[in-house]
């Protein structure tokens, strides 16, 4: 864990940190109509955040009680913990328990049980919470995943009062938080950014930039965002406006931010949001569909032009080919078409219609509904290329996201392109709610695979794993990390055949990307599957986790039918 932070603050939209020309009213105006709806919007945020966050506290406090009395080790403690995850938000990464030397007694999910014994008492996350032995909301933290979280913790007592050491919630900031904030873009187009008060980004619309320093980074120190945000980090509500690309990293913008307080366990968080003030919120513009003639046409055109780039590529050298790329008007426009680069690292190397993210590292950039853009893609390009599904924001349709069916080629091992076609055939405006529920449900079949050791046999096993989550189109399927299916109830006859070369009527490669997101530690994929309720093809949303490294769980949302 990295050193205690004392304060959160919320910032609204990461991009905000990277404008230029960022000013501050000191004596502010009349109230106006954006005054009256930036505020309203800023309590309803607080209001639904603050909500959460003591929902999960309530679920901390509750097991803290039961602990009391089963002791913080053993069986009954992570039974205990185990059952706490079971009812809590599905943004809820793990629960430990944790003693007074610092020591992990207990954790849940089943596969964390490894790091029970483990000695945390150098961390000063740690040291804090048994210090002041009460409820305690954490700073960031590298989590052991690899990826920073948060920890919500509550400390635990025997029947005599005795301290026995504390109990959590840990957590990923911008994933927890979307679920408040997204509702709130898609009405209205503001977005919104989570900030630390040493300057670490928590949570912005653009998910991209979490983790980085508004303060410290290098991307950053070119502009006044420094100075703004030392000037919200102080002053417990305000307003200001600064120059930067708008949320689609089109054009600059002039923008407009507000911020309030909120305060949590002693923690104070700011709660900003903002608003482009040259540009109109268009949610509404769709593409016109295709019949299916047109669309195999489309899907042919799309395969040859990004091969001819990653030739293009190879032939002339990245700078030169890069140069090309990056030209709105160049030879690598065809329409819709346009060539996409990155390295395999994340950075973008070309991006004609969104010049503002060309040399910024995207590895964390996820679409609308969590899908893992560029990590799929290079997972996808190590393997020699493929296709994909993601929405994204579409240049010719007044920037509104649609479903994009992506062709991805690496030009060699250290970059690749890629380009791709909206597909408003597809509908993808997914509800949140039934995503929850997704990530739940798989959450509670990895849970329940977990437990394969009560079984006799694998088969035995997946019998009863059919008859708890097999009933319907929210069937839960399983496969081994080489592609054999070793669980399908809609389909009983696929169980032990291979399908790792299995493709859908577009050549999306679904079982290779479920691979990818497993062997990540879990994530989304989009594939068309047939719904068994209804015998139609129809574009499926899948979300899948890893069962002790050797096969995964995954359970998916059918979004409607394919015309």
């Amino acid at each position: 864990m990295v050193n205690r932070i004392t304060g959160i603050v919320l910032v609204g939209l990461c991009l905000c940190l990277l404008s230029a020309g960022c000013t501050t009213t000191p004596d502010e105006p009349a109230a106006t109509s954006e005054d009256a709806e930036m505020t309203a919007l800023l309590e309803r945020a607080d209001t639904e955040i603050s909500a959460g966050l003591s929902q999960l506290q309530e679920n901390n406090a509750e097991s803290a009680k039961e602990l009391s009395g089963t002791g913080i080790t053993g069986d009954p403690a992570a039974h205990v913990l185990q059952e706490k995850l079971a009812g809590v938000s599905p943004y809820v990464v793990s629960s430990l328990v944790i003693d007074t030397e610092g020591v992990v007694t207990a954790a849940a999910p089943v596969h964390y049980e490894a790091i029970v014994g483990m000695d945390l008492g150098h961390q000063s996350e740690v040291q804090y919470a048994n210090e002041v032995k009460e409820p305690v909301l954490s700073g960031i933290f590298m989590l052991e995943e690899g990826f920073p979280g948060i920890s919500l913790s509550y400390p635990v007592f025997s029947g005599d009062d005795t301290y026995l050491g504390y109990t959590d919630l840990t957590f990923r900031p911008e994933i927890f938080l979307r679920q408040y904030f997204s509702p709130i873009t898609e009405e209205t187009g503001y977005e919104f950014m989570v900030l630390q008060t040493n300057g670490m980004i928590l949570y912005e619309t653009n998910e991209e930039e979490v983790g980085k320093n508004a303060l410290t980074d290098p991307i950053y120190q070119a502009t006044e965002i420094p100075k703004l945000a030392e000037k919200i980090v102080a002053e417990p509500s305000g307003r200001g406006e600064y120059i930067f690309w708008d949320g689609d990293w089109k054009r600059e913008v002039q923008r407009e931010l507000y911020w309030s307080t909120l305060a949590f366990d002693g923690i104070e968080w700011r709660v900003a949001v903002i608003r482009d003030m040259d540009d109109s919120f268009s949610p509404t513009s769709v593409s016109t569909p295709r019949s299916d003639e047109a669309l195999g046409a489309d899907i042919c055109s799309l395969t040859s032009f990004v091969e001819n780039a990653a030739l293009f590529g190879q032939q002339n050298g990245r700078d030169a080919a890069l140069s090309v790329f990056n030209d709105p008007g160049g030879e690598f426009i065809d329409g819709e078409l346009y060539i996409f680069a990155y390295d395999m690292n994340g950075t973008t190397l070309a991006h004609p219609y969104q010049p503002g993210v060309v040399g910024k590292n995207r590895n964390d950039l996820k679409d609308k509904n969590g899908l893992e853009i560029h990590k799929s893609c290079m997972d996808l390009a190590s393997r020699g290329g493929g296709y994909m599904y993601f929405t994204f924001v579409n240049p010719s349709e007044n920037y509104c996201e649609e479903l994009k069916l992506v062709a991805i080629r690496p030009v060699d091992e250290t970059w690749y392109v890629g380009s791709g076609i909206y597909i408003p055939e597809m509908d993808v405006a997914l509800n949140q709610n039934a995503i929850d529920s997704l990530v739940s449900r798989v959450k509670e079949a990895q849970a329940f695979a977990l437990t394969s050791s009560a079984y006799g046999n694998e088969s035995e096993l997946f019998a009863v794993m059919n008859d708890k989550f097999g009933d319907d189109a929210s069937y839960v399927f399983a496969y081994d990390m080489n592609g054999t299916c070793l669980s399908l109830p809609c389909q009983p006859e696929m169980a032990g055949t291979d399908r790792l070369n299995f493709t859908d009527a577009y050549g999306v490669g679904a079982v290779k990307l479920e691979i990818d997101a497993a062997q990540r530690g879990g994530g989304y994929v989009y594939v068309v599957y047939e719904n068994p309720d209804t015998g139609n093809e129809e574009l499926k949303f899948c979300y899948v986790l890893p069962v002790m490294d050797e096969w995964f769980v995954g359970s998916g949302i059918y979004a409607g039918v394919v015309e």
